[in-house]
């Protein structure tokens, strides 16, 4: 940067000019710019008459019949175009409001569908309970039944067993008790009695022994 400072001082020493040239360019550029403020168009105020002027001496131009055909022909076709500007916009906000419509309808049906399949949800739950409750049940009665079997009862034998239990059964012997040839009492038969197999008969003693008892 000296050397460039040392250049410039050097040229301006030599020439004059660069510097008066330097100096306009500084002043002209540090000049502010004209600000430019936008005011609305006033309209013109009536103009007094005035005594002898009857009015305007101007003659307007006429307006040639082509001219105002198209400029009617440009006003309506514009309107007609505002009018379907219009139209459109009207038809899309009705779609848009049936399309929120539909929407929040989509929605109820939705929240709908959704409590339906809780509720079906927790019905199956519930009944799968009720049939694992009901399986395990029978689980365990077949189980108790099969450690605990029921005794069966053979109703032939029972109305032995019970006159065994009213009755003393007699010791069957042939020494002690012999044969009694006696009718029966009261219509009741004697009890069987049946002779022991230990001791010899009396016809093994009469025949082989020669004597009797």
């Amino acid at each position: 940067m000296s050397n460039v400072n040392d250049r410039w001082v050097t040229m301006a020493m030599a020439d004059d000019t660069l510097v008066a040239d330097q100096l306009l360019l500084l002043r002209h550029h540090h000049r502010p710019s004209v600000i430019r403020r936008w005011v609305r168009r006033q309209r013109r105020t009536p103009r007094l008459p005035v005594a002898g002027y009857e009015g305007n001496t101007r003659k307007t131009a006429l307006t040639h019949p082509s001219a105002s055909k198209a400029v009617d022909e440009s006003e309506t076709a514009a309107d007609k175009r505002r009018a379907r500007k219009k139209r459109i916009l009207r038809d899309l906000k009705l779609e848009h409001k049936i399309s929120l419509d539909e929407n929040e309808d989509l929605r109820d049906k939705l929240t709908a569908v959704n409590l339906t399949v809780e509720k079906n949800r927790c019905n199956a739950k519930n009944i799968k309970k009720l049939k694992l409750d009901l399986n395990s049940r029978r689980i365990l009665k077949t189980a108790q039944a099969i450690l605990d079997p029921p005794k069966s009862v053979d109703t032939a034998n029972l109305g032995s067993e019970q006159i065994l239990e009213g009755k003393p059964t007699p010791v069957c012997s042939a020494a002690s008790a012999p044969p009694s040839n006696q009718p029966e009492i009261g219509g009741q038969k004697p009890p069987l009695l049946l002779p022991d197999l230990n001791q010899p008969s009396e016809e093994y003693l009469t025949e082989f022994l020669g004597f009797s008892q």
